[in-house]
């Protein structure tokens, strides 16, 4: 991601903080610096950063456990209010979500324990200043008393039953297992943003700024996935044929890339196929050939900046599988024949489209077998 730095890497993945992080430092250290001058500014960004080493060891909770359940984790990224881990794909059962939900808030409660016990020896062995730590007074008593109550609190807080907080994950992995993803989904966002907005109200009240971000946040994200599982929903039964697009252009890998982008002038399409005769041998988007010329690449071939990262599909894939494939996807899938010879594409903005669209106009009609409606009857060998 732009404006992110990679810090660290665990178990595989890599973690970054994002540029915009350096706010909340910055605020730690002004809040506790205006009140204890220079120590006080310095103990603001210790403590921090090591709240932050909580939020980071949380989303590794949640990754790692997702990793046994067979997801790949692209990055954990740091931000001023939180963090995120980037799964490839969404678990495939309701028990899986409800053991990656629980593994976040599990690994802070485990730290706050440790802190729990470290606090009591250090204080019977008379080393922890309970006074200094009660009246916060800048030192190692009170950064250690901050971290165990910032660990309760980000665990507690993140077992809210709003969605898509892990608390409101695990509400959809109950209901799932007994209602379906679809229906589970759309119960648990309805509810998170009826949460959401007493939250953001309480937040207001309190003027608790970074609260009410987080109360939007989660109002939106809510509403996106309610509006894909209605989709999804809608679009059931339907299959990658239905959603293929048959492109408008077709790229020969001996086509320099100048001649290459005077024919994509001629199409909308996004993504551009290069082929020789029955068999795809890449894609290339509009956004790459304008770069190859700004590069001065117009004489090359076409082939040498063609991307081969791209996911197969069959016609008679489901729209389910489509949808999670894309999720790891280059952003391109070609739909096959069981022979493989390609017939189409689907893009992710495409998909994104489709997924819009249905969420507006209900479920759609159903498609005989054989006559799928996104790609018209024709000679293969066209592609």
């Amino acid at each position: 991601m732009s404006w992110s730095l990679q810090v660290a890497r665990a178990f595989g993945i890599p973690i970054r903080v994002h540029l915009t992080f350096l706010l909340i430092v910055a605020w730690g250290a002004f809040t506790w610096g205006s009140q204890h001058g220079a120590r006080g500014a310095l103990f603001g960004v210790v403590s921090m950063l090591l709240l932050f080493v909580s939020v980071a060891l949380h989303e590794l909770g949640h990754s790692v456990v997702a990793q046994r359940r067979g997801l790949a984790v692209r990055e954990i990224l740091l931000l001023p209010i939180g963090g995120i881990a980037a799964l490839d794909g969404k678990p495939s059962r309701p028990r899986d979500e409800l053991w990656i939900a629980l593994a976040g808030p599990a690994v802070n409660f485990v730290i706050a324990v440790g802190l729990g016990a470290a606090i009591f020896g250090l204080n019977a062995a008379g080393h922890f200043d309970l006074a200094a730590a009660r009246a916060m007074t800048p030192g190692g008593s009170t950064l250690v008393a901050l971290l165990l109550l910032g660990n309760l609190t980000l665990g507690l807080f993140n077992l809210l039953p709003i969605f898509p907080m892990d608390g409101g994950r695990v509400l959809r992995a109950l209901l799932a297992g007994r209602f379906g993803m679809e229906r589970g989904t759309r119960w648990a966002a309805g509810f998170g943003q009826v949460a959401a907005v007493g939250l953001g109200a309480f937040a207001v009240l309190s003027g608790a700024l970074v609260l009410s971000v987080i109360a939007v946040m989660i109002f939106f994200a809510a509403g996106r996935e309610r509006m894909e599982a209605k989709a999804l929903g809608a679009m059931k039964g339907l299959r990658a044929a239905d959603l293929a697009q048959v492109p408008g252009l077709l790229l020969e890998p001996g086509d320099s890339i100048g001649h290459a982008v005077a024919k994509a002038l001629r199409t909308s399409d996004g993504v551009l196929p290069v082929v020789l005769g029955e068999t795809l041998l890449g894609v290339v988007t509009r956004a790459e050939l304008a770069l190859a010329m700004q590069r001065g690449r117009a004489h090359e071939p076409v082939a040498a900046i063609a991307s081969k990262a791209w996911v197969e599909v069959e016609l008679g894939t489901p729209v389910e599988t489509v949808i999670e494939s894309m999720d790891g996807a280059r952003a391109v899938m070609a739909v096959v024949h069981d022979d493989g010879v390609p017939v189409g594409v689907i893009t992710r903005d495409h998909l994104h489209s489709a997924v819009l669209l249905s969420s507006l106009a209900g479920p759609p009609k159903t498609v005989a077998p054989g006559a799928p409606s996104g790609v018209a009857p024709r000679d293969r060998t066209e592609w």
